[in-house]
């Protein structure tokens, strides 16, 4: 970003991140004019360690590197991979169009060896690598890591949004000798690597001639094929060997801060900061495209998928398929993004298809149109919870959930005043004596700010103890359904499998949908706390009293 230089007289540092809020530009503070804060920082890639990659097919000459030259990998990094990861984890790397032997280097973790590698070679039989192991002194302490792997349960000395630094450096020797790389976390040095000489074999004779790709959390050959799900942002690549003191100025006390802005920049070739994109900040030529479902989530925010029993996310920006027939984009399927999960959302006819806004990542719903879903996720006989991140567009009937008649749904009242579980005919509900005990009035909704609606319910129901809502801040438990008008009648039958409406009805939500969540478990107020926190990240909700 530009730099700020003096305001009201008073010299300033250096600002380093914005995040949270969408930044077009600060034009005054204490009426002084001022440049536009460019960078921000909130967003980070996504990789779910079944197929999706990032890869950069054309670099410039920059990434060329042959194995007398100096280079260093940087990059923020939360795993999200368990004890079950069995392969390598490639954190970074960069080979010829030919593959693993055509003038590749990398870094990855092997995690059934809790060991962090560095590697370089020219053939199958010119190569050298080293390593460092995480549970042996000196690197358990620095880690943080002690005894145990590394892994989303044990992640180590991290910062407060559960990210470490991790930076890899080479010397201008042609071995990964003990002397000639180094491995840094956050801003320590985790001490020499295992092997004093390095392990390998042949003359290295990499040719600067060769063409390379990249990629970010996977291999550039055969990308696809990564082991491990993981978050990671910030990652530059430099053609120096970075110092200690270098290395430190990018950890920042653990505040992710623009590297364009580093005292080593003019060293910096390739630097991706995942704004919702695979963008170099350097060169567009060292782009990434993100493949397979690879995507962005928001940085220092808790996503649902950090939540017990997600069994559904549906994310207006991914996992979309269009049907652009008869002139007007619309969605045919909306895939499943909560882990492990193969189930999604369908509607093969195109009158019942949502409107798709590509811009903003909405899915209309006008009452009519409609999603079709697993019927057995959302019955009287599940523990279950499904929440909204919803936009009002006007006040009705507002069934949320249905299944093949109006004897099964889930439902808002008109107003807000009453919410309403019903299979097989069988009632259960909560009508407040007035709008304002739900939170919500027709005033909050018809705008262009969000909502947070939830509904939760526990395996066959016994009475309204067993239900819950959720209105943004607010989370009602079944107890506070037993004030004002509440009706209960035990559901013996029936299930939900359409959203926007029940199957052949038109009483349906008349809103823009961003995302679903679907548990299999009911929730409770500190889940509904950290699903308004994630909502506040993506869009502006409305403020209910």
């Amino acid at each position: 970003m530009a730099e700020v230089d003096k305001l009201s007289g008073t010299t300033y540092s250096l600002l380093s991140k914005v995040s949270g809020v969408a930044v077009a530009g600060i034009g005054k503070i204490n009426n002084i004019l001022t440049s536009a804060v460019a960078w921000v920082n909130d967003h980070v890639l996504t990789l779910d360690g079944v197929d999706d990659y990032t890869l950069a097919s054309t670099t410039t000459s920059d990434f060329q590197v042959v194995e007398t030259d100096a280079w260093s990998v940087s990059f923020w990094v939360k795993p999200q991979w368990t004890t079950n990861m069995s392969g390598r984890q490639f954190l970074v790397s960069s080979s010829g169009a030919g593959g693993i032997n055509d003038n590749h280097w990398g870094v990855y973790y092997y995690r059934v060896q809790n060991r962090m590698y560095i590697r370089w070679r020219s053939a199958s039989g010119q190569k050298t690598e080293n390593f460092w192991v995480f549970h042996t002194s000196p690197s358990q302490t620095v880690t943080g890591l002690g005894s145990s792997y590394w892994d989303s349960t044990n992640p180590g000395n991290v910062n407060n949004d559960g990210y470490c630094l991790i930076t890899m450096t080479k010397g201008t020797g042609t071995q990964a000798t003990s002397s000639n790389v180094k491995l840094y976390w956050n801003g320590s040095d985790c001490g020499n690597a295992y092997s004093t000489n390095g392990n390998g074999a042949g003359t290295i004779a990499m040719n600067a001639a060769t063409a390379r790709q990249f990629s970010v959390g996977a291999r550039t050959w055969n990308p696809s094929g990564q082991s491990g799900a993981v978050d990671m942002d910030g990652v530059g690549f430099w053609t120096k060997e970075l110092s200690q003191t270098e290395v430190t100025a990018i950890y920042n006390s653990g505040v992710p801060n623009d590297l364009t802005t580093h005292t080593a920049a003019s060293d910096l070739k390739g630097y991706w900061n995942f704004e919702q994109n695979g963008d170099c900040e350097i060169s567009s030529t060292n782009n990434l495209t993100l493949s397979n479902g690879a995507t962005y989530d928001n940085y220092g925010t808790p996503q649902p998928s950090a939540l017990s029993g997600l069994v559904g996310w549906f994310k207006a920006d991914a996992g979309i398929t269009l049907d652009t027939s008869g002139g007007s984009t619309t969605v045919s399927q909306w895939d499943n993004q909560a882990s492990g999960q193969s189930w999604n959302m369908t509607q093969t006819t195109k009158s019942k298809q949502p409107p798709y806004d590509g811009t903003n990542f909405l899915l209309d719903f006008d009452g009519t149109t409609q999603m079709i879903f697993d019927n057995t996720k959302i019955t009287p006989t599940n523990n279950w919870s499904v929440v909204f991140i919803t936009d009002v567009d006007a006040m009705n009937f507002w069934v949320m959930l249905g299944g093949t008649s109006v004897q099964n749904y889930l439902r808002i009242g008109q107003y807000q005043t009453d919410s309403i579980h019903r299979f097989g005919g069988a009632l259960m509900g909560w009508n407040p004596p007035v709008a304002q005990d739900f939170g919500f009035t027709p005033a909050n909704l018809l705008n262009t700010d969000f909502n947070v609606i939830g509904f939760t319910q526990k395996a066959n129901p016994t009475s309204e103890l067993d239900l819950g809502y959720i209105a943004n801040e607010h989370f009602y438990t079944g107890a506070d359904c037993t004030h004002g008008n509440h009706y209960f009648t035990a559901p013996t039958s029936g299930y939900l499998h359409t959203l926007g409406g029940y199957a052949g009805g038109t009483n349906g939500v008349n809103q823009n949908i961003k995302e679903v969540l679907f548990f299999d478990r009911q929730i409770g107020a500190t889940d509904a706390a950290a699903i308004k926190a994630y909502a506040e990240s993506i869009v502006t909700l409305n403020v209910i009293a």
